[in-house]
Parts: structure tokens; C-alpha cells; sequence
């Protein structure tokens, strides 16, 4: 199934420089559901995070190749090498709509 993520997200933020990357949400309070954030990486980790996050793997042609709902903070979540971007995000609406092999216009 194709999803189009601006159906679903009001704000799509794009964390594109190594340093945007490298913050992303650490020490945030608190994020709106209408927010998504995308990291072009292979991976993710949880340090310094106050809140849970929804997460999906992205490989080059957008497909989801992993799905971690509910990510806790001070967790690593596992590298992928064949990843190409990350979505971060708390709306709960999307998370039940995705699964394996999707494609996320993005």
C-alpha cells in the first residue's frame, strides 16, 4: 500500500544537516501528534529523550522495513544498513495504519 504521510501529519520536519540529525528530539518535553520527523540515517537511539516515539525504517525506494512502535527513552534502537531514513513521530493514527512493505511518499 502506498501512504502519503501529509494525509496524516500537519508539520513534516526535515532533519537534514549532521547536527539536526545528531539533536533531533533529545531533552523535548514533549512533541505534537500532528509532528513528523524524518532523519536521513541508518539507525536511531533514545539518549537524552523525555518522551516515547513511534518509529519506522525507510529503505532508498521508501519502503518500511521496520517498525518500532513505542520506543522508549534511554533505548538503542537497532542499525540497519540497508535503511535510508527514519520517520520519528507520537501520532498514534498512523502507526496502526503502516505495515511491512508499504511505500511512505515521503
Amino acid at each position: 500500500m502506498n501512504l502519503d504521510i501529509n494525509n496524516y501529519f500537519e508539520d513534516i520536519i526535515y532533519l537534514d544537516t549532521f547536527f539536526k540529525s545528531f539533536k533531533g528530539l533529545m531533552l523535548k518535553k514533549n512533541i505534537s501528534d500532528k509532528n513528523c520527523y524524518i532523519l536521513k540515517t541508518q539507525g536511531i537511539h533514545m539518549f537524552f529523550m523525555k518522551i516515547s516515539l513511534d518509529v519506522i525504517y525507510l529503505n532508498k525506494d521508501k519502503k518500511i522495513i521496520k517498525i518500532i512502535k513505542n520506543i522508549k527513552p534511554w533505548r538503542i534502537a537497532p542499525l540497519m544498513l540497508d535503511c535510508k531514513y527514519v520517520l520519528e513521530f507520537k501520532n498514534s493514527n498512523f502507526i496502526k495504519k503502516v505495515k511491512l512493505n508499504d511505500i511512505i511518499n515521503i
